[in-house]
C-alpha cells in the first residue's frame, strides 16, 4: 500500500474532509493531511483531531 500525503485545497468542513480521507485510506496509507486553503470552517485544532492523521 502506497503512503500518501493528502493535500486539502479550499474550505471544507472537518466531517467532509474526514470522509474523503477515509475513502483514500481504503487504497492508500494516508500519513498526513495538509491544508492549503482557508481555515474559516475550522474552529480549533480539536476540529482537526477528528481527521485521524497528523
Amino acid at each position: 500500500m502506497a503512503r500518501v500525503v493528502a493535500l486539502v485545497d479550499g474550505e471544507h468542513y472537518p466531517a467532509v474532509t474526514k470522509s474523503a480521507l477515509e475513502e483514500l485510506d481504503r487504497e492508500h496509507d494516508v500519513v498526513c493531511a495538509v491544508f492549503l486553503g482557508g481555515t474559516e470552517k475550522i474552529g480549533s485544532d480539536k476540529d482537526l483531531a477528528v481527521l485521524g492523521v497528523p
